[in-house]
């Protein structure tokens, strides 16, 4: 049978992930949902994810397109997780590795690996399973580059015992570098969401190809240079559906909003730095300034750090994105994280103008050519706020640049497209004969 979409031939693909996905709520769960959406009308795909605990219904912020294949389940135990920890430390090998490992995993995967022209393995935490397939039969979809995450949230630290977090996250840091380019070096293909995270690992690599250094599954594709792998490395953004209808002034509740997973150390960090230097001299200058926070796992901390600033807390709302429509500027102050910040692009298709971070920006694209207000001061923060909040001509002219943009790097079609050709050229890569579907 042949690809509907580009008249080649279907190939077995096997995704494994590392979160179950009945409920899309997080950046691995949605990029999970693209690529069955891309790849589904091509290719037979089949499942490989976690067994699903109490799993709830949400069409926010995508559907998970139906699964035309199998889908098999694996269990991941608390055991699991301490063994793993202990191996990894071990070997010294990321310590985030060893949590997500799983002896029932390893064994399904050595069960049914062999039937696949392709394995699709998010993340570089799951280092396991691509340790038991053959150089060259993986395509790894990092998502994003973890080790900048950990080498940015190390530089991060404050406080009372910042200096040993600082050199434990780094040293992390270090130990994912070495796992990324063991990736980078076996794997057929490999995806990130973020340019930036594309010139960050191809940074890891020396200038020239002379040592191409050990795979992660125990041998090397043959290349492990800049320009071999730059081929194989792929840009694939996320998704994103611009929100046709206007938003009415009628509707706005806040002047300002942040949204995200507040139980992620990155949102947490942005969130307590912006609440300390900006807020209050944006409240000073504006009393009645009404600010909202909103996601999941808020935590009592952070309810408590919200009530006592005079900010509401929207916690697990059924759509986020419903509830940045409702906000006139969206912020996003992130000084750490990596891949894509999710929170900006939602605000580009909701049609909310959004003041960030140089860093947030910087993983959005190339801030100067942003449609959106970068400010890292709290002066710029302060001016950036007021400016979107006072004028609302360029306010609305912000927003038509910001749904334009959405529309030109990250309509869903070429997103699919994308993905579907990074996949061809992995099975091309592999040189072998696609096994009968």
């Amino acid at each position: 049978m042949g690809d509907s979409t580009t008249g080649a031939p279907r190939a077995r693909l096997l995704l494994v992930t590392a979160r179950a996905l009945g409920e899309v709520r997080r950046g691995d769960q949605l990029r999970a949902a693209q690529f069955l959406t891309a790849l589904s009308p091509c290719h037979h795909v089949d499942l490989l994810t976690p067994a699903p605990g109490a799993v709830t219904t949400t069409a926010d912020p995508v559907a998970l397109s139906p699964v035309s294949g199998r889908h098999w389940t694996y269990r991941r135990t608390t055991l699991d997780r301490g063994v793993g920890v202990l191996r990894a430390a071990v070997r010294g090998e990321p310590l985030q590795s060893g949590l997500y490992g799983s002896a029932d995993l390893r064994r399904r995967l050595g069960r049914i690996a062999a039937d696949y022209d392709l394995v699709v393995v998010q993340m570089v935490r799951q280092a396991e399973v691509l340790a038991s397939l053959a150089p060259g039969r993986s395509f790894v979809d990092l998502i994003d580059a973890l080790s900048l995450n950990f080498a940015r949230r190390a530089a991060r630290q404050r406080g009372l015992g910042s200096g040993g977090r600082r050199r434990l996250l780094a040293a992390e840091a270090r130990r994912l570098e070495r796992l990324e380019l063991a990736v980078l070096r076996s794997a057929a293909g490999v995806a990130v969401v973020s340019r930036r995270d594309r010139e960050h690992l191809l940074g890891l690599l020396p200038a020239s190809p002379a040592d191409a250094g050990e795979s992660v599954s125990g041998g090397s594709r043959g290349g492990g240079g800049r320009d071999d792998v730059a081929a194989r490395l792929h840009h694939l953004p996320l998704p994103v559906s611009r929100q046709a209808a206007t938003i009415r002034r009628d509707e706005i509740e806040w002047d300002l909003i942040l949204t995200g997973n507040l139980g992620y150390w990155v949102n947490r960090d942005a969130l307590d730095e912006w609440l300390r230097r900006v807020w209050p001299g944006l409240r000073r200058r504006r009393p009645g300034l009404r600010l909202a926070v909103a996601g999941d796992r808020p935590g009592r901390a952070l309810a408590r750090r919200l009530e006592s600033a005079g900010a509401t807390l929207v916690s697990s709302p059924e759509s986020l994105r419903a509830v940045l429509r409702r906000a006139r500027v969206a912020i996003a102050p992130m000084q750490a994280g990596a891949g894509v910040p999710v929170k900006v692009l939602e605000a580009f298709a909701e049609g909310v103008p959004v003041v960030a971070s140089p860093w947030a920006a910087a993983g959005v694209g190339a801030p100067e050519r942003l449609p959106l207000a970068v400010a890292e001061s709290p002066e710029q923060w302060i001016e950036e706020v007021e400016r979107l909040l006072d004028d609302r001509a360029f306010a609305e002219r912000q927003v038509a640049a910001a749904r334009d943009f959405v529309g030109r790097e990250h309509d869903p079609d070429e997103c699919a497209r994308r993905v579907r050709q990074a996949v061809s050229a992995a099975l091309a890569a592999t040189g072998r004969s696609l096994l009968a579907v």
